[in-house]
């Protein structure tokens, strides 16, 4: 790869996306219909389904069912291995298709809900020993893909393969139907309907995922379960494309027993697009606001006739912008994938991305004065660019790669390792203001700085598990040991001596200013850091009841060094922590739990004394109830925590000490509730609900604040980042018959309460509601020959609401995201 590392030109392909998308529109028919070979089928009648499965192994055409007929089918492998089936043609209900499918196999499917199937040998046949390893890619597995806007399992509440239901600690997923459903375009975007998520200033800020949750405790993020980089000062940070993924997955309160050191909020699981068993064949135009222009496809399937080796391509371009003049938000995203798979027991899967990023964010300091309050001159616009064109930019480059590798030795036992490593690179530049002027109350100073960045991860997780009996007690023991290893660096310059101020009413770009030779070093670090843990977990069923068992030890040190000044820092930990989760299944689907579990995330830095700062530790109590109707595809999850982090730093107030050392004498407090349900109802329905309430605060502290010239303590003051209500509801319905079939409809609406922008308290974010909205039509239901052939259009703040996403100081304060609408054209086949 080349070393060099330079913002790239806008390319052909994106500046043609959106006229080539208008030409689509028109000419949509007849190339569908020349793209067939044959006569047109007739239509399926309601409630069918059309198949063409040719005879032979059972496998691949349990597979393609699965596929043509959009259900979750699930079974171990070794149920098929040996067995044949005569095929299915024409069209047929899915318990009818089903049927004559397992026709003279000592195999039946079993319906566990709206569109959830089990496959399972009949009693009458001899029962043989077979590998526990699930199928991927065929109905729901925890990795794999999800057939509409409600999961049923996770592999990151426990690093296993287990419903939601028997999770003893909220899971929030987000599948890939209900990211393309909103037409999310970010990790931010596609969690804005997740209760207990918070992100500042919204989807405004393009450049990362700033995500907190419960309370405003900064979520760490994860790519299939390992550990991204998160640099120091936050900028060594790798933004994912969501169009790469299979789903998003929220781990809420302490998880440190699985993943080591984290904040006590959660974690953020994101889930890649992995080989599929079937041919999946997809491409999208896309075009809107701000001469939007993207293109996008996602290609996979088997490689072989044996189905050993299957593959996946996704790749992404885009030219887009984020307002009318000065902005730019340019993406290139490619993301191969290859699987090997020697036998039902054995999975090989590698996998990677390269992504590189341009943009001139219109993100950028704004003052409290003409935003957040008034102001003698007026409101400031919101699209007001107050950076500097040809100065201001944003650029990354960032890949990672590595594999997936399973193995299942007996009935019994199975080993799991992966391995990932993570790179980024990234340079910002901003003319960014920081005074007011407050006489003519329009007149912002300015400083030109300059960042620069690297994020690196190497990530080595291996387990094995066993799953066995004790009597009438059954077990699902994992064992694990993993390793990380950490590194980043930034430097940062600024001037401020000759850099031209900026009327925010009547701006002037383009004046003579200071260039990079004369920025001024501030801060040059490297930091290295490394963790390795031991983990055990038992997840223990007695009738009802499940037990989840859970311990982990952790080694972690660290290195920090100060470029400028030549100065070290080194620092080890060491923690322990755990989680106990009590469940019980009731038959009427319901399942009630109790769970305590506690985080560790190491502090860098010294006391007074010269002490290094002990890790800041977090503990949470979670009672909730998850209810699954027998017979639905829906889910709902309702939760009340307390959650407290310890040795939060604070002033070290003790007489006769100079100012500026810190003790670890703070502590946060947070309690709330968290309520969700999603169902895909009868008759095209989609439902999405969900409300969110925390109370956030300091219990203690000896920070002190200046407030209308009076020194205020933090003590009781409310954590910033973490509005007390949240709500959001979103409803999709796709017409079943008549001459509007295939049209889709969807509304949302979020409401985002009141919010502290900074820990003094003195700067309050308003309350907004926010409206989106969604139209689509599928082609396929006017006319067979088209079938495969979509387009869809998705508005964000469909009324144009005006509003303060965050204020951190009195001077830097950002608007929230105005209306956006796209286009998308899609074809499959």
């Amino acid at each position: 790869m080349n070393s060099s590392f330079k913002p790239f030109a806008a390319g052909p392909l994106c500046r043609a996306a959106a006229g080539a998308l208008c030409a689509a529109l028109t000419m949509a028919a007849p190339l569908a219909a020349q793209a067939q070979s044959g006569a047109a089928s007739p239509p399926a009648a309601a409630g069918l389904a059309r198949f063409d499965i040719p005879a032979g192994p059972l496998g691949p055409a349990l597979t393609a069912f699965a596929g043509a007929a959009r259900i979750n089918l699930s079974f171990d492998p070794g149920l098929a291995e040996g067995l044949t089936t005569a095929g299915l043609q024409g069209a047929w209900t899915v318990d009818e298709g089903l049927a004559r499918l397992l026709a003279g196999t000592p195999l039946a499917a079993r319906r566990d809900g709206a569109n959830v199937y089990t496959l399972r040998r009949l009693p009458s046949a001899p029962t043989a020993v077979l590998p526990a390893v699930r199928v991927e890619g065929v109905g729901e597995s925890a990795y794999g893909p999800v057939a509409g806007i409600v999961a049923l399992r996770s592999g990151t509440g426990t690093k296993t393969d287990t419903p939601i239901l028997e999770i003893p600690q909220t899971v929030n997923v987000v599948t890939r139907d209900e990211i393309a459903a909103r037409g999310a375009r970010s990790i931010v975007e596609a969690l804005a309907y997740t209760p207990g998520v918070y992100a500042p200033g919204g989807s405004t800020d393009l450049r990362y995922d700033n995500i907190y949750l419960r309370g405003g405790f900064g979520a760490r993020n994860n790519l299939d379960g390992a550990r991204l980089p998160f640099g120091a000062y936050s900028f060594g940070m790798l933004q994912i494309e969501p169009y790469g993924l299979e789903r998003i997955e929220v781990l809420k309160g302490p998880s440190s027993v699985l993943y080591g050191q984290n904040n006590p909020g959660g974690l953020i699981n994101m889930v890649s697009k992995l080989p599929t068993a079937t041919p999946h064949r997809e491409i999208e135009l896309q075009t809107g606001s701000y001469g939007r222009a993207q293109a996008a496809l996602d290609l996979g399937g088997p490689v072989d006739e044996a189905g050993q080796w299957s593959y996946r391509l996704v790749a992404l371009a885009r030219d887009a912008a984020q307002s009318s003049r000065y902005t730019e938000d340019d993406r290139r995203f490619v993301a191969p994938a290859l699987t090997w798979r020697p036998s039902a027991a054995t999975s090989l899967s590698l996998l990677g991305f390269y992504q590189k990023d341009h943009q001139v964010p219109l993100y950028g300091n704004l003052p409290a004065a003409g935003t957040l309050y008034s102001n003698p001159n007026g409101r400031i616009p919101r699209d007001r660019f107050p950076g500097e064109p040809g100065w201001d930019r944003y650029d990354r480059e960032q890949y990672s790669a590595g594999y997936l590798f399973t193995h299942a030795f007996n009935d019994t036992w199975s080993v799991k390792q992966q391995l990932r490593y993570s790179h980024m690179r990234g340079e910002a530049r901003t003319a960014v203001g920081y005074l007011l002027n407050p006489v003519d109350m329009r007149t912002w100073s300015r400083t030109m700085t300059r960042g620069q960045g690297t994020g690196t991860t190497l990530n080595v997780d291996t387990q094995a598990i066993a799953r066995f009996d004790t009597g009438p007690v059954g077990h699902e023991f994992l064992v694990g040991f993993d390793y990380l290893d950490m590194r980043d660096t930034y430097k940062f310059a600024n001037v401020i001596a000759g850099v031209p101020a900026l009327d925010l009413f009547d701006p002037v770009y383009g004046r003579p200013r200071p260039g990079l030779k004369d920025l001024i070093p501030r801060i040059d670090t490297r930091q290295d850091t490394e963790q390795s843990g031991f983990y055990a977990q038992d997840q223990i069923s007695y009738g009802g009841w499940l037990l989840t068992l859970g311990g982990r030890y952790d080694m972690a040190s660290s290195a920090t060094r100060n470029r400028l000044t030549g100065g070290k820092t080194t620092q080890d930990d060491s923690a322990f922590t755990g989680r106990a989760g009590l469940t019980y299944l009731m038959d009427n689907g319901l399942a009630p739990y109790v769970a305590y579990s506690t985080s560790f995330a190491p502090t860098g830095g010294t006391d007074f004394e010269s002490n290094p700062f002990r890790p800041t530790e977090g503990r949470q109590i979670e009672a909730g109830l998850k209810y699954q109707p027998p017979g639905s595809d829906s889910l709902v999850t309702l939760s009340a925590y307390q959650l407290t982090q310890d040795n939060v730093l604070t002033s070290d107030t003790t007489p006769g000490r100079p100012p500026g050392f810190q003790t670890q004498t703070g502590q946060i407090r947070a309690r709330g509730i968290e309520l969700e349900g999603k169902a895909n109802l009868a008759r095209g329905w989609d439902l999405i609900a969900s409300y969110g309430y925390v109370d956030a605060v300091v219990t203690r502290s000896a920070n002190t604040d200046i407030v209308n010239g009076v020194p205020e303590s933090r003590q009781g003051k409310k954590q910033y980042y973490a509005p007390a209500h949240q709500a959001s509801a979103w409803l999709g319905y796709k017409v079943q018959g008549g001459p509007l079939q295939g049209l889709g409809l969807g509304a949302g609406v979020r409401y985002i309460g009141s919010d502290w922008g900074d820990p003094a308290n003195t700067l309050r974010i308003p309350a907004v509601t926010l409206v989106d909205a969604a139209l689509s039509y599928d082609f396929g239901q006017m006319q067979p020959s088209m079938r495969g052939l979509s387009l869809s259009l998705n508005a964000s703040n469909l009324f144009d609401r005006t509003y303060v996403g965050t204020c951190v100081t009195a001077t830097a304060c950002t608007y929230g995201a105005g209306r956006l609408v796209l286009a998308t054209l899609k074809y499959s086949w």
